[in-house]
């Protein structure tokens, strides 16, 4: 059994290749894709009155982040995962409901990469949630108005039996998602 992330917007090819393998996918998550940006940056944007200046706390990223609209940061780098990668389609489209095509600084495989280089300062990402430190300071994380999410599925051959520990496994996976939202 392998585990896959895979987007809300299941590609063609994706629909084909399961069938041809006759995967089955079971949901083990749903996980937000939020706006990454550095505090320098936000901070300055909120004197403009961009967005409000400060933070807000509850177990919600819908109201622990405020939202912005992603065209505010049109005119800034972003580092974006590589084009291939499972969530790349979903931030393609969230860059296209936006109305732009970004800047991109350049792109990665790894999402940590990105929380670095939004850090650092030198760029703006989309990221899901798994990502987010809220208590870095060097970061303001934003929800985007589409409320993005994406599935984390397990997938498995139909014609396969599904051990017990396999779907124990699963089931410890799905807890585990379920805590930290």
């Amino acid at each position: 059994m392998n585990i896959f992330v895979l987007p809300k917007k299941v590609r063609l090819w994706s629909r084909i290749f399961r069938k041809l393998l006759k995967l089955e996918y079971l949901r083990i998550a749903k996980e937000s894709l939020v706006l990454a940006v550095p505090s320098d940056l936000a901070k300055q944007m909120a004197l403009h009155g961009s967005f409000p200046a400060s933070d807000s706390a509850s177990d919600n990223y819908k109201v622990l982040f405020p939202e912005c609209n992603l065209t505010l940061f049109k005119d800034y780098p972003f580092v974006l995962t590589h084009k291939n990668s499972t969530i790349r389609e979903l931030v393609d489209h969230i860059f296209t409901h936006a109305g732009f095509k970004p800047d991109v600084l350049f792109e990665t495989s790894n999402n940590h990469a990105i929380v670095s280089a939004v850090h650092s300062g030198i760029c703006c990402g989309i990221i899901p949630m798994y990502y987010v430190r809220p208590q870095d300071p060097h970061i303001r994380y934003f929800a985007l108005p589409e409320h993005p999410e994406w599935n984390i599925c397990a997938a498995h051959r139909k014609d396969h039996y599904l051990t017990k520990a396999a779907r124990e496994f699963i089931s410890l996976a799905a807890g585990y998602f379920q805590a930290l939202t």
